[in-house]
């Protein structure tokens, strides 16, 4: 089976106490990288889709993949389904918004502003953003930070539905509760831990 994203020898010129990073990601799997917080997750997520450069290293990835960190694309001044319908236009796909909005629990917000949202809403909003896209990749940062039990369980769901739909799902977290529903887990080790 051809992995989604293969990543050998990375290394990244402004965290240079990191060692090489070497993993796999496959269809159908998440994968869970475990690091302390504030360690570069978001650059090495930056790295990953090409918005910032490496040292050296390959990363071979799949074109179709869809990453949320802390900066993702979710416009604060739409309401969450003017997201949904302007990220479904421009990912040209065919998904039910109606159907999106009640399994991500977000129907009664619907009409809110995004920027109005709770933290916790906003993050549900953003995973409903991605739910209208066709990636085959997800990369997800600190994705239970400033859930709610309910939210969080619901985030779960939403993962083990995606890895049974194949798609491949790699989770960049310092919270081990991320780690639970994570088929591999992956640490990053820093030089002179």
């Amino acid at each position: 089976m051809d992995s989604l994203l293969k990543v050998e020898n990375l290394q990244i010129k402004t965290l240079e106490n990191l060692k090489e990073l070497n993993f796999q990601v496959f269809p159908s799997e998440i994968v869970g990288i475990y690091s302390k917080v504030d360690s570069g997750q978001e650059l090495i997520i930056d790295v990953l889709t090409g918005l910032q450069r490496k040292k050296s290293g390959n990363i071979s990835m799949v074109e179709n993949f869809y990453a949320i960190n802390h900066d993702s694309a979710i416009y604060e001044d739409m309401t969450i389904e003017e997201n949904l319908e302007f990220t479904k236009e421009v990912y040209s796909t065919n998904v039910n918004i109606s159907e999106i909005l009640e399994k991500i629990a977000l129907k009664k917000h619907k009409d809110t502003l995004v920027g109005k949202l709770p933290l916790a809403l906003r993050k549900m909003s953003q995973m409903a953003t991605v739910l209208t896209t066709d990636f085959e990749l997800l990369i997800l940062e600190e994705p239970s930070m400033g859930l709610d039990d309910d939210s969080n369980i619901k985030l779960i769901e939403i993962a083990e539905e995606l890895k049974k739909e194949g798609k491949g799902i790699l989770i960049f977290t310092s919270r081990k509760i991320d780690l639970n529903y994570c088929d591999r887990v992956i640490t990053l080790e820093e030089i002179g831990d």
